[in-house]
């Protein structure tokens, strides 16, 4: 879930409706408000990522797992 112009975003339980994490905890250089974020799974493989985009023109990738900061994509580049 993300806020308006937050610089986090919230993950939360689907089951109980609790909040597991507010990500990023440490502020990132570079970094922008949130504006989406999406979990990902790709069909036919255990390889699942969290995409973020913010409005500092970038995708950022997060491992779904602990919700660490993996790699970041200008829009620029894709």
């Amino acid at each position: 879930m993300c806020e308006k112009d937050a610089k986090t975003f919230k993950v939360y339980n689907a089951r109980n409706g609790k909040m597991v994490q507010s990500v990023p905890e440490k502020k990132m250089n570079n970094s922008g408000s949130f504006i989406a974020a999406d979990y990902c799974e790709v069909a036919n493989s255990n390889f699942k990522f969290v995409a973020t985009t913010s409005n500092n023109n970038s995708i950022d990738f997060w491992d779904p797992n602990n919700y660490i900061f993996r790699t970041q994509e200008s829009t620029g580049e894709i």
